[in-house]
């Protein structure tokens, strides 16, 4: 059978396709219909993403047909569709006013409300494609048949759909016994009806057609070559690594499954603000319960007291102390000087240093007048909501601040801000360079750049931009390159001296350049500065903030904690030949490494505020990694590489492939020097029996001696077991008498010590991993690392040590104390390698040379408590990095050795050392680069608290 070749559809290329294929291989078949027929009226009931629908209209438009057509729906979505949000609505809507807003209608509304609309005998088309039930479909055709002419067409869709409910195919079996009617059952099934009864002639309704026309196999043919072309055009897309081989895909809508995803991700955040409130309910409670508790202990107490002798027979002298000695004594007992001071920034230009005229000024007028004295307590963790509302509003006020500081810049360096953009819906593009308009600093230039979008709006929408403002650029790419080459591209055209990249759907705050270049005017010899960031939800709303740490290259090595918003020195990008392809999910982060391989520490910056919005959405790694399944394997790629580049023999893993955690494993195999393990005890032997059996069975790592330091055991079983050891030529028994004084029993140590490292190790201490020291040493004999640390639990399995804080309780504190031994910690950090500025000593590595290079520990003012953070502080002073890792764990049963610390007279040392502390390290405990200043110092959780300026 010969085909005739003046079919319309030979020639036809679909100028609007979506990704739902269902009505793809009928689309030649419609447009055929509607060349033939030359139809007045087209109804098409169900339009979804419009496929069916504008094949009709592109039809109508090709053969200047004088005819209407009606698209009606609710566009929610139904049971057989999917539910879906406005997006769907919004994308035809558009594509319907740019192509055919001068014949097509789309009316918004039910199928039966939309039928009045319309008189008997006017439709020469209508398409039934709206809910499949049996009895939708039936209520759906016998309601609207009416209305179609006499010699009209019906096209109803599914009939070859037997899955769930689905009722067509029913509808279909009943009407070919009234109607004329043929089928296809290729996709899914269409039949056409005709509405005169089937006693008249098919053909008389065909007569304008070829006789060739019912030949479903070339409309089978022909639907099923579209299909294949549109998944072959997908898939080009996709696969990155075949995208420079393959045409990119020509036309591309939002699927489906970008409209469920968001719809999964609104539940989610919905789900985390019910928790969030239950949560916060929950501590309310039982702040409230404990509260009532101990009022009614008190009173019970109090008023036992009150009715004792004691309290009668001494009434005249409480008397007499409440009158004469309290109010000085009571202030002076919980008074601190410096954080009177620190609470009241009005008094501090008048006293400064002068502490006791402080403490003078509290007594005599500070006290009248009302003035905090105490830290206040927070009685629940502050929720990001609340932190917002309290310090980070966006009010007129702070826009005036703002305002008045960008005048008093005295330089004002050109920003270049790249957005490399793809087919991003013109709504949130529009929001994203509208964030960047609305700077309150001026002097930005903004470079799109367009990477072959296919999307007719997004072209549109830039191209009038071009002309909107004279500091924008938009330049349009030939080929898709993906964010690597297009930021690249971008970075070819920028005129400023530093660069800034925005993703194309996130969102900048009205301050952002301005921090910048406050940042640039105050350290002229900086190359990069990163700010912290936080996230917009599908509500609109700020969640999941990252407060960052100042320059932290290990855990840099471990997560791109750097991310978003980040300014780089353009003569350093360029340097390094911009973005890497091939890298595409962590592009940026390799890019970070590269260049802060070239920087030295004080050519980075941090701006500890959030500067900037990641907006979560289906394909965005804000979302989630598991978003992008590709960037685990490019994670492990980006670290390879770098530390190639540094010539480190090292093997990089996920730790977790769940969750991304990367893992570096350096090789040590051919080099194991000598460890002097050292560990100062008194007696408990049931403790340091567990500590030097698990070092001698635990370990993997063999080339080590143990020193134990025996301060003055008296024990028999101590004794007896000293005598035990002493025939293992790895042990010593060194005789450390005199009182405990922790610093100066290991100084004493490490004169005994052979190893070119030591190991401090509490004598409660029991590994329990056997890498534990291999983990230590391999980080330990780096040349740019000091201390380092291990991950510490309680016996019960919870965190003892994740790190050292400095400020925590006003002085240093343990990160993550009592977490769960599983848990993640705040964004990750109990799982990574990272920098912290100390560690304890409960269990630290360092160089015996670096050991003696900073004196060791204090022993003369520091005998017990704080000597490891102090050494670990003389250690970064000298320009080492200390180090944590959670792949050295150990058990910490917490001094058992020591005793009480509570009586007077060691709560009178401790004191005294930690008014030492205050007065030595005063501005390192101030701010601690490797936690941030928006985090709390109240607790070791790393939550929310009160800003704090560095200054």
């Amino acid at each position: 059978m010969v085909l005739s070749n003046d079919l319309p559809s030979l020639n036809f290329k679909p100028k609007y396709l979506s990704d739902v294929s269902s009505w793809h291989e009928h689309l030649h078949f419609a447009y055929d219909l509607v060349a033939k027929v030359s139809p007045k009226n087209i109804v098409e009931l169900g339009v979804h993403y419009g496929d069916s629908y504008f094949t009709f209209c592109q039809s109508v438009k090709d053969h200047e047909i004088d005819c209407r057509c009606f698209g009606i729906d609710t566009w929610k979505g139904e049971e057989h569709a999917g539910r879906y949000g406005e997006e769907v609505w919004e994308t035809v809507i558009e594509y319907n006013n740019a192509n055919y807003l001068n014949f097509s209608n789309l009316i918004r509304g039910t199928f039966s409300s939309a039928v009045s609309n319309f008189k008997d005998h006017t439709i020469d088309i209508l398409h039934i494609d709206g809910l499949h039930t049996y009895e939708a479909v039936k209520k759906d055709f016998y309601t609207w048949i009416p209305k179609v002419s006499l010699n009209g067409i019906v096209l109803i869709h599914d009939i070859e759909e037997f899955r769930d409910d689905f009722g067509v195919h029913e509808l279909w079996q009943e009407i070919q016994k009234t109607y004329s009617c043929f089928s296809f059952n290729h996709g899914h099934g269409l039949g056409v009806v005709f509405k005169e009864s089937k006693k008249r002639d098919i053909d008389f309704y065909f007569t304008k057609f070829s006789d060739n026309i019912l030949d479903s196999a070339y409309y089978q043919a022909k639907g099923e070559s579209l299909t294949l072309e549109k998944e072959r055009d997908s898939l080009k897309h996709k696969n990155i690594s075949l995208i420079a081989e393959y045409e990119i895909i020509k036309k591309s809508n939002e699927s489906l499954v970008c409209a469920l995803e968001d719809q999964k991700l609104l539940t989610e955040d919905l789900k985390s603000e019910v928790e969030e409130s239950e949560t916060l309910l929950v501590d309310i409670q039982n702040n409230l319960s404990s509260t009532v508790h101990e009022n009614l202990l008190l009173l019970d107490k109090l008023k036992r007291i009150k009715h004792s002798l004691s309290w009668k027979i001494t009434n005249p002298l409480r008397f007499l102390r409440r009158k004469f000695i309290d109010p000085f004594q009571r202030d002076k007992s919980f008074f601190d000087a410096r954080l009177y001071l620190e609470l009241n920034p009005d008094l501090q230009e008048s006293f400064g240093n002068d502490l006791e005229g402080a403490a003078s000024h509290f007594l005599t007028i500070g006290k009248k007048e009302g003035r905090q004295f105490l830290r206040p307590q927070l009685s629940s963790r502050l929720n990001y909501k609340e932190w917002i509302h309290e310090y980070d509003k966006m009010e007129g006020s702070m826009i005036e601040k703002f305002s008045k500081e960008y005048t008093e810049l005295k330089e004002r360096p050109l920003l270049s801000v790249v957005v490399p953009v793809f087919n991003t819906p013109p709504k949130i593009l529009l929001e994203t360079i509208d964030s960047v308009k609305r700077q309150i600093y001026e002097n930005w230039e903004l470079i799109i750049v367009d990477d072959d979008s296919n999307r007719s709006d997004i072209i549109e929408t830039l191209s009038e931009l071009q002309d909107y403002d004279k500091r924008l650029k938009i330049i349009f790419r030939d080929e898709n390159g993906h964010i690597s080459e297009a930021s690249n591209t971008g970075l070819e055209n920028v005129s400023g001296e530093f660069v800034l990249f925005l993703d194309h759907d996130d969102l900048l705050r009205e301050h952002s350049l301005l921090r910048f270049a406050q940042t640039l005017n105050e350290n002229p010899t900086c190359k990069l500065i990163y700010s912290d960031e936080d996230k917009i939800n599908s509500l609109g709303k700020r969640v999941d903030p990252y407060f960052k740490p100042d320059w932290n290259p290990d855990l840099l090595l471990s997560q791109n904690y750097i991310c978003h918003l980040c300014c780089i020195n353009v003569d350093l990008v360029r340097e390094i030949s911009g973005f890497r392809k091939g890298y595409e999910g962590c592009q940026d982060w390799d890019l970070f490494l590269r260049a802060t391989e070239l920087l030295n520490e004080n050519e980075i910056f941090h701006i500890p505020e959030i500067l900037y919005h990641w907006r979560k959405g289906g394909g965005s790694t804000a979302s989630g990694a598991k978003a992008k399944e590709y960037v685990f394997e490019n994670s492990i790629k980006t670290i390879e590489s770098a530390l190639d580049r540094r010539k480190i023999e090292a093997e990089v893993e996920l730790s977790d492939e769940s969750n991304n955690y990367i893992r570096i494993k350096y090789n040590i195999s051919k080099i194991q020097p000598l460890v002097s393990i050292i560990i100062p005890t008194r007696d408990y032997l049931k403790y340091l029996r567990v500590c030097i059996e698990g070092v001698l069975t635990g370990t993997s790592y063999e080339n080590f001696e143990i020193l134990i330091l025996d301060n003055e055991s008296k024990d028999k079983s101590t004794l007896d077991y000293f005598d035990q050891l002493s025939n293992d030529e790895r042990i010593r028994i060194i005789k450390t008498p005199g009182k405990f004084n922790y610093s100066k029993i290991n100084n004493l140590g490490v004169t005994y010590a052979k190893g070119e490292l030591l190991l401090f190790l509490n004598n409660d201490i029991e590994p329990i991993s056997d890498n534990w020291l291999t983990e230590m040493v391999s980080h330990g004999i780096r040349p740019e690392i000091g201390c380092v640390g291990a991950k510490l639990l309680y016996p019960n399995d919870t965190i003892q040590h994740g790190g050292v804080v400095l400020g925590l309780g006003g002085l240093a504190g343990h990160a993550f104390k009592s977490f769960p031994m599983d848990h993640s910690g705040y964004k990750n950090r109990l799982c990574l390698v990272q920098n912290y500025s100390a560690v304890t000593a409960a269990c630290l590595l360092v160089k015996k040379k670096l050991f003696e290079q900073v004196g060791g520990f204090n022993e003369e003012n520091l005998q017990v408590a704080f000597n490891d953070v102090d050494f670990c502080l003389k250690v970064r002073e000298q320009g080492f990095r200390n180090l944590w890792t959670p792949f050295a764990l150990l058990y910490h049963f917490e001094s058992a050795s020591r005793g009480d610390d509570l009586s007077p007279k060691k709560l009178k040392r401790f004191n005294k050392e930690a008014e030492y502390m205050k007065k030595t390290w005063k501005n390192e405990l101030s701010f601690d680069p490797a936690y941030n200043s928006n985090l709390t110092l109240d607790r070791e959780d790393f939550s929310l608290g009160l800003p704090r300026s560095r200054n």
